[in-house]
């Protein structure tokens, strides 16, 4: 059963679980199939009677109805900032969230809720509604920090530990892998950090490049992003676009243009030629070629000890990138032959 749902959460909900209708009838919960701890988070929330002309108000009215009664539960000297989903996510951010309510928004900001309050996750209101840019626009206008990453999670009133698996991102790491381009260049606008780091030492290019969102990516480095930026692992934007099986041929040759390292190399010592060779794919060889083109050298080793043809399969794709990568190879030990030669 869900607890700890206010009435400000759960007048925009979707959903209309009916054991919680019939639990916010109750200023306090005397229910003897809840733990202590659900209990104890309860009681000491305000949850406001509701009756059933109000229930039908909240639940089946207009959207202005609903908005004119939420108008009216708020008010001055509630404890609007203690009011919270059993997540974590406050009624501002469910105000905010999908399909965002401003006047709604206003109002419990007026009331003394608190705009930089976070989940049990450690999220931000901004990572809670990164997705809309109307919600993004309006927290940006009242002062949010567009560099506010997720942090470390905190116990939840249940008694176990929340997570997020996103630990220092900022709303242009998750801005950054989605379509909408506006959010990423509004986060900009206002100061967001196009080279900040997560716990995994990725920044906002990681993020684009792992989704082949060329636009966004083409953004960041306009703002100064930095294309060999390497993770905790050495990984760069490059090296993300080029292992797959389907390398990202533009994204690809947008970062070299914009300065990526073709020689870069993660834990494994595998540079992009290794990548490509190793994953095929189709637009394989195009990618290969441009790389051999751009001066990336075939004969580097990983650290195992392999080359990039050692790395190719025996299908016919990678018996073509073979051929690619053997006639380089041959090119490069004449040239180097013809060298030591000279008198």
């Amino acid at each position: 059963m869900w607890v700890g749902v206010g009435i400000l959460h759960f007048a925009y909900s979707p959903t209309l679980p009916h054991n919680i209708l019939y639990l916010l009838t109750f200023r306090r919960c005397i229910a003897s199939d809840v733990t202590k701890g659900q209990r104890d988070f309860i009681i000491n929330h305000p949850l406001y009677p509701m009756f059933p002309d109000l229930l039908h108000a909240l639940f089946e009215g207009t959207p202005e109805n609903r908005f004119e009664h939420m108008r009216q539960q708020v008010r001055p000297g509630d404890s609007i900032k203690a009011l919270m989903h059993i997540e974590g996510s406050t009624p501002l951010m469910i105000a905010l969230n999908i399909q965002p309510n401003i006047p709604v928004a206003e109002a419990l900001l007026a009331a003394g809720a608190d705009i930089n309050a976070r989940t049990y996750k450690g999220e931000h209101a901004l990572h809670y509604c990164i997705y809309s840019e109307e919600a993004v626009a309006w927290l940006l206008d009242h002062g949010v920090d567009p560099n506010v990453p997720i942090q470390e999670g905190t116990q939840s009133p249940l008694g176990h530990r929340e997570q997020a698996h996103t630990v220092g991102w900022t709303g242009l790491h998750s801005a950054a892998q989605h379509d909408n381009l506006a959010i990423v260049e509004l986060l900009l606008k206002y100061g967001a950090n196009p080279n900040s780091v997560d716990y995994r030492g990725e920044t906002p290019l990681h993020s684009a490049a792992q989704c082949n969102n060329l636009p966004a990516v083409e953004l960041l480095l306009k703002h100064g992003a930095n294309p060999n930026s390497a993770d905790r692992y050495g990984v760069t934007p490059l090296l993300i676009a080029c292992r797959r099986g389907y390398p990202y041929k533009r994204l690809i040759r947008t970062l070299i243009d914009a300065g990526a390292d073709i020689h870069a190399t993660g834990r494994d010592g595998r540079t992009p030629l290794h990548l490509i060779a190793w994953f095929g794919g189709r637009y394989s060889k195009a990618v290969l070629r441009m790389l051999l083109y751009r001066g990336a050298n075939p004969m580097i080793k990983d650290a195992s000890g392999r080359l990039p043809i050692d790395l190719t399969s025996n299908s016919a794709r990678g018996q073509s990138l073979r051929a690619i990568l053997q006639k380089n190879m041959t090119h490069r030990v004449r040239i180097w032959y013809m060298h030591v030669q000279k008198p």
